[in-house]
């Protein structure tokens, strides 16, 4: 389907997605505060939980099979990251 205005219909279109995912990040992180407030969570586990999820999401961005380069060096970035992380929070998984 084309749009008459390419321009107007891409704008409003990442406006949407940009709203969602800040809607979102905002439902995460307020969550996290309710979660945080109402139950005693161990820094080391939150350390440990935070270290797997950029691993996690490390290896994921790095083994997409896109052709866009910048995938690839996003997970590369991100296994950096998290190897810098581990250093600096003296975590050894």
């Amino acid at each position: 389907m084309q749009s008459r205005k390419p321009l107007v219909s891409g704008i409003i279109s990442s406006s949407i997605i940009a709203s969602a995912h800040f809607v979102s990040s905002l439902v995460v992180v307020i969550f996290f505060m309710v979660l945080v407030s109402t139950i005693e969570i161990p820094q080391l586990y939150m350390r440990y939980v935070a270290a797997t999820a950029l691993g996690i999401l490390a290896y994921i961005f790095w083994k997409e099979k896109a052709e866009d380069f910048a995938i690839h060096s996003m997970g590369i970035y991100m296994m950096i990251t998290m190897m810098s992380y581990q250093k600096k929070t003296r975590i050894s998984l």
